[in-house]
């Protein structure tokens, strides 16, 4: 059963977590680092149909595995009740990143929870924790023919560049100031 089918959880005389009350906690961003169960299901998320279908690239797990023990890269996830409905990659040190620069690298939410604000809620602890580490410029690809490059001028980010990928794709590169 999805979250979509599930009903609210209701009260009962013996609490245990399918019964309980939603608390904020459930409804917060959170992490995922080396040592978390969450990383198997933030691959299965990022990999299900209805979501690779939409990104750009194929997310592998090792890439995901090495996010979660670098400091210098997170990963975010939303997962209000037992499933994820969010998730989001960002790299703040790479080769390929200026020194001023950090990077979105993935970011999706699924498709029947979308318009509610959770895709910005990722992209927000992303740029959070870039502040951190003293970047003062966010980007991100985008297909030029998705319908996420509104998604990424409502949060804030234009289009710098524009290029095409070896299988002849037309990509944007977004980008936001965060200082």
């Amino acid at each position: 059963m999805t979250l979509v089918d599930q009903q609210p959880p209701t009260k009962s005389s013996s609490p245990n977590e399918e019964d309980r009350h939603p608390t904020l906690s459930d409804f917060l961003v959170k992490t995922v680092d080396k040592e978390s169960d969450r990383l198997g299901q933030l691959n299965d998320f990022f990999n299900s149909p209805q979501i690779k279908s939409e990104l750009h690239w194929f997310t592998h797990r090792d890439t995901l595995e090495r996010a979660a023990v670098r400091n210098d890269r997170k990963l975010y996830y939303y997962r209000p009740f037992d499933e994820i409905l969010g998730g989001l990659m960002v790299w703040c040190e790479s080769r390929v990143l200026e020194d001023h620069q950090a990077q979105i690298r993935l970011v999706a939410v699924h498709p029947a929870y979308r318009e509610y604000g959770i895709g910005r809620y990722l992209v927000k602890s992303a740029i959070k924790f870039a502040k951190v580490w003293e970047k003062s410029t966010m980007i991100a690809d985008v297909a030029a023919d998705a319908s996420a490059v509104g998604f990424w001028k409502a949060c804030g980010f234009h289009q710098v560049d524009q290029y095409q990928t070896k299988g002849g794709r037309e990509m944007y590169q977004m980008q936001r100031r965060i200082n």
